[in-house]
């Protein structure tokens, strides 16, 4: 169909070139023109109405797959060149700064709380508490006085005291002694009163004068003490809880002789001794102090002065020294007479003399200095009665407490060749002795101590 001047007109086969045109079911072939068409009907949208698409030929319905992974790639190969690289948001430097910032600060907030906690071991919050008493032994280091603090809840941390103290040139050598402190103190404060010492102790005093048997020795403890008990501080002697160095030289000699009383006699060093409330009633505690005292006094001349010549030779230990100044202790009245006495009882051992002091021998009956002598006394068989010929020799134990001078002079006598003394007041001082080599010299001497009353 063409359009021509505005006119509608149908073409033909020939026009087509065509030998048949199949056109609304009409049979073109018979070589007629085909008939004109009614110019009003609109006989393209009939030709398209008429038509009818034949229907597509529909695959046959599949069973369903299980689902597997998903892979976009799949059947296909890369190149290098199919990769774009994106930039980079920040440099290495960038990101180290970033680093380093959070860890300064991670820094900052942990040396803060680090901080705060390490101050209130310092500076504990709240006011101080209870009263406590702490005591701060003799030779404590560092260490055992911030134990001691922690234990007693005066700081709540020992190391960190420790640290403080360390880097506080406040912190000095502490003095033993007791302190009155407080629970939870600041650290400065506990310190300071550390440092102003202990708090003082108090005291009172007992006195031991010089040559007092065991038995007089825990009577006048007990006089001087009315809350020491006399019969525990015999029984603390009696069952050795009183130790002695010096007894120990005597190892192997046996004590338990006829007359012997006490393994301590003549052990407990004399003196005036301040006893604290604590040890108001602890009777061993002052009887071990004596005993301590006497070790020291003894050792010291050992290491100050040596053994006499003769007591080495003749064998004589620390523990003889002892017995030799307690009897010493009983003969002599004025000190320049223990340094004669004491040659006196060298030469005698010497000479293998029996000693014939009578001190011994009142020991041995049991009477106290200056008590008259019997017969029956100067007979007695006792080993301490040194006025026998047979008992020669010193006595088996001391029979007093000796002092000072008369250890020193048992360490230390006096050379001459004297073998007696008789109390004569010589050279116009009372008490003083004469001293003599010869039986007639002495005999002299012997008179004028009956003339005085003496002997």
């Amino acid at each position: 169909m063409s359009d021509q001047g505005g006119r509608r007109r149908f073409v033909t086969r020939e026009d087509l070139g065509q030998d048949t045109l199949e056109l609304g079911g009409v049979d073109t072939d018979s070589g007629a023109d085909v008939a004109p068409r009614d110019a009003g009907v609109d006989w393209e949208r009939e030709a398209v109405a008429a038509h009818t698409p034949i229907p597509e030929a529909r695959e046959p319905k599949q069973e369903p797959v299980a689902a597997t992974g998903y892979d976009p790639e799949a059947g296909r190969s890369f190149d290098s060149r199919d990769y774009v690289r994106l930039p980079l948001r920040s440099g290495p430097l960038r990101r180290i700064a970033i680093l380093g910032v959070i860890a300064l600060v991670a820094g900052v907030v942990v040396w803060q709380i680090g901080s705060n906690w390490y101050d209130r071991q310092v500076h504990p919050p709240g006011d101080p508490g209870d009263p406590v008493e702490f005591a701060v032994e003799e030779g404590w280091t560092l260490n055992q006085i911030a134990d001691g603090l922690r234990q007693n809840e005066v700081i709540s941390n020992a190391t960190v005291f420790r640290f403080w103290c360390n880097r506080n040139s406040e912190c000095g050598d502490f003095q033993a002694g007791k302190y009155l402190l407080n629970e939870n103190m600041d650290f400065d404060e506990a310190v300071a009163l550390l440092n102003e010492g202990p708090v003082p102790v108090e005291f009172f005093t007992v006195s031991i004068p010089e040559g007092l048997t065991i038995e007089d020795l825990t009577t006048r403890m007990v006089a001087e003490n009315n809350a020491y008990d006399l019969v525990e501080a015999r029984d603390a002697m009696n069952t050795q809880l009183v130790q002695s160095e010096v007894l120990e030289s005597a190892s192997g000699r046996i004590f338990f002789v006829p007359g012997f009383r006490h393994i301590l006699e003549g052990l407990l060093f004399p003196a005036t001794y301040d006893v604290s409330e604590e040890e108001q009633t602890d009777e061993v505690a002052l009887l071990q102090r004596m005993a301590e005292e006497m070790d020291r006094r003894v050792s010291g001349l050992q290491s100050e002065v040596g053994l006499p010549p003769e007591a080495e030779a003749l064998g004589l230990t620390a523990y003889d020294m002892v017995i030799i100044a307690s009897l010493i202790e009983e003969e002599a009245r004025v000190d320049i007479d223990r340094p004669k006495i004491a040659r006196v009882i060298y030469n005698r051992l010497a000479n293998r003399e029996a000693l014939g002091i009578d001190a011994t021998t009142r020991y041995a009956v049991d009477k106290t200095p200056g008590d008259p002598l019997t017969e029956s006394d100067l007979e007695n068989p006792s080993p301490y009665n040194t006025r026998l010929p047979e008992n020669v020799g010193l006595p088996p134990t001391p029979i007093a407490s000796p002092g000072e001078a008369a250890l020193r002079a048992a360490f230390a006598p006096e050379p001459g060749p004297w073998l007696f003394y008789a109390l004569t007041d010589e050279g116009g001082i009372e008490g003083a002795h004469a001293f003599a080599e010869t039986i007639d010299e002495h005999n002299t001497n012997v008179e004028r101590c009956r003339e005085l009353g003496y002997c």
